[in-house]
């Protein structure tokens, strides 16, 4: 209930016209806001890489933001702040890996 049934539909459509992968083993698929009910961040950490276009992804964070509201968007601007200090440095991309349980994934990016 977090996005509607069309949102994958919107993944994919936004995919093919460019791909997602960031680099650093790390790609970051989203939807259009139209199709989301409630903000949500899914974390895939993957135990081998897998192709994404031409770039080797093992981390997917899939991103559904609804961005209405000025407080909605000031949270996703601070998301994407501290996504971006996440994803360029190595050793938190590497810690990341090593992570068994999503308990600890939770803990570990609130910190």
């Amino acid at each position: 209930g977090f996005v509607t049934e069309n949102f994958f539909h919107t993944v994919m459509e936004r995919e093919s016209k460019t791909t997602t992968s960031i680099g650093n083993g790390v790609s970051l698929p989203h939807g259009s806001p139209t199709e989301v009910n409630e903000s949500k961040v899914a974390i895939a950490i993957l135990k081998e890489p897998i192709m994404w276009d031409n770039e080797l992804v093992q981390i997917i964070f899939l991103l559904g933001f609804k961005m209405i509201t000025k407080e909605e968007i000031n949270r996703i601007q601070l998301f994407y702040k501290e996504y971006v200090s996440l994803i360029e440095n190595q050793e938190a991309i590497s810690r990341l890996k090593e992570m068994e349980s999503s308990i600890e994934i939770y803990k570990y990016l609130i910190h």
